[in-house]
């Protein structure tokens, strides 16, 4: 992240320690880290925002973690101490249920990958944004 000059990166729960990162990134490069469970969610000081997930079943990553469903994301969302990303099997379809639990943001990438039009796609999901 400092060789390219990025704003920040994103640590999964294998990728270090939230600390060290800061330490070497400084206080204004944002700091994400994943998260699959509501222990994990409150276990993120020093991040600046956590990706939570995932929340429903996705053939994009090979995962052991469990689909964890909205009822847990709007757990999350209610536990977290910093903005949540809701990750994970994410679709045009079942997007409206998780706008509902009130998460900072969202990620779809199969809709948007597997898609003729890939302007349509995202043009799709403005009414979201």
């Amino acid at each position: 992240a400092l060789a390219c000059g990025a704003h920040g990166v994103h640590l999964g729960q294998d990728d270090g320690d939230i600390r060290a990162a800061r330490d070497q990134l400084g206080p204004h490069k944002l700091i994400g880290r994943s998260t699959h469970s509501l222990n994990q969610v409150r276990d993120v000081e020093g991040a600046d925002y956590i990706g939570f997930g995932p929340i429903f079943p996705t053939s994009t990553k090979r995962t052991s973690n469990p689909t964890l469903g909205l009822l847990m994301l709007e757990k999350a969302v209610d536990a977290s101490t910093v903005p949540v990303v809701a990750i994970g099997g994410i679709t045009q379809q079942n997007l409206q249920g998780v706008v509902n639990t009130r998460v900072h943001g969202w990620a779809i990438i199969q809709d948007i990958a597997k898609a003729k039009n890939v302007r349509q796609a995202v043009e799709q999901l403005h009414p979201y944004t």
